[in-house]
């Protein structure tokens, strides 16, 4: 439960600092602030089970995909990671109204913080839930990803969802 609660407050920290990142304005990294460094285009596949499909459907619910970026701290830089032992780089969602592809396109993350993590290579996690339109829960449970983002931007990211409990 710990870990849950500490991933949770990492999302919302770095949801936090991610007021200022650019999740789709197509700018490419020339034009970003210095201190921002675009990410290539990627995307992220969700799917829903039959029975997660038809109560998202019958309830109004949208699907969030949320893409966090983050690195493990060097040694040196210890002592700025969150509870989760990571640095945070910024983060983007992508509200769908049914499963299919979300294209994460123009996003960015904190250049400035690179040096602080392991091979100065940022990492990115896949999140997927629901909106909360309908209910104040979220409904699904579903796989995540976390890897590096050339491999996202490589492969894609596929996200399989079921609802909890199914």
């Amino acid at each position: 439960m710990r870990s849950i609660n500490c991933l949770l407050l990492l999302l919302a920290i770095v949801a936090v600092f991610a007021g200022g990142c650019n999740s789709g304005s197509g700018k490419d990294a020339s034009t970003l602030p210095s201190s921002l460094a675009g990410v290539p285009r990627f995307t992220v596949s969700v799917q829903l089970s039959p029975k997660a499909s038809a109560k998202l459907k019958k309830m109004g619910e949208t699907i969030i995909v949320s893409a966090s970026f983050f690195g493990y701290p060097t040694e040196a830089a210890q002592s700025k990671a969150e509870c989760s032992g990571e640095i945070g780089l910024g983060s983007v969602d992508k509200e769908m109204d049914k499963p299919g592809v979300a294209i994460f396109e123009g996003s960015t993350y904190d250049k400035s913080k690179l040096p602080l993590i392991e091979n100065q290579e940022p990492l990115l996690l896949i999140n997927v839930f629901s909106g909360r339109k309908s209910s104040e829960d979220n409904l699904l449970d579903c796989s995540i990803f976390q890897d590096s983002v050339d491999r996202a931007v490589k492969d894609g990211v596929h996200i399989d969802c079921k609802l909890i409990g199914e």
